[in-house]
């Protein structure tokens, strides 16, 4: 109605999240940075869209969670370029990286 942008990402389970996972969820946090980049677009909300439950829930991003969160990719980063990367290996099966990693056949 008052015209603001909301980028939404459609989830096709059924599992919510919690408020405090919401606030800080990495790939919403990188929508809104990339869209801010590349469209010059400061989108009001970020949230999670479940189609099945018929729910969104919403947060907002501001520069400090941009900030953060390049400056943890950047630390990945030269992890991986330093050869001392130690992933969390609970998301193996989701995770698209999975045939390249090393760590995917020991978990």
């Amino acid at each position: 109605e008052d015209g603001s942008v909301h980028i939404l990402d459609f989830k096709t389970g059924w599992a919510k999240v919690s408020d405090d996972k919401l606030a800080v969820h990495p790939q919403l946090t990188l929508y809104h940075w990339g869209v801010l980049q590349g469209m010059g677009i400061n989108a009001a909300k970020v949230g999670l869209f479940f189609p099945r439950k018929r729910a969104v829930q919403l947060s907002t991003r501001s520069e400090s969670d941009h900030i953060q969160l390049l400056d943890e990719y950047v630390k990945v980063a030269d992890s991986i370029t330093k050869k001392d990367f130690h992933p969390e290996t609970g998301h193996c099966a989701h995770c698209e990286m999975s045939k390249l990693c090393p760590f995917f056949k020991q978990s």
